[in-house]
């Protein structure tokens, strides 16, 4: 865990340079999900949108995410489990 004012926890265990800290940059959020996605888990829906350059997506909109049937992904308020995928990446 990194206790100084010069970074910014996004994550477990994901921070961030407050020089490169933008609250509502989704490249940014997306970066951070998909260090933590577990294995066969994508980038999914309107963010994989917005990183192919579609920009359709609220200031603060949520990483939507797709995960396999049997993983696990810690919830988090900045994640949305895509329907039909696993458990366990936050509110649909």
């Amino acid at each position: 865990m990194l206790r100084s004012p010069a970074w910014i926890r996004l994550l477990p265990d994901v921070y961030v340079h407050r020089d490169g800290h933008r609250a509502g940059d989704h490249r940014m959020w997306c970066d951070a999900v998909a260090l933590l996605l577990p294995a066969h888990g994508a980038i999914a829906g309107r963010s994989a949108a917005y990183l192919w350059g579609a920009d359709l997506l609220a200031r603060d909109a949520p990483v939507s995410v797709l995960l396999p049937p049997d993983a696990r992904m810690r919830p988090h308020p900045r994640t949305a489990r895509c329907p039909g995928t696993g458990r366990g990446a936050g509110a649909a």
